[in-house]
């Protein structure tokens, strides 16, 4: 695979994974 897709696949799933941490925090405080 090319690096420049495997860098941007690895950012893409690195700002979901911080969206749905934020998004579990969110839901654990009230």
């Amino acid at each position: 695979m090319n690096r420049k897709i495997m860098a941007k696949k690895a950012k893409k799933l690195g700002v979901v994974t911080e969206i749905l941490d934020e998004a579990k925090s969110v839901g654990k405080s009230p």
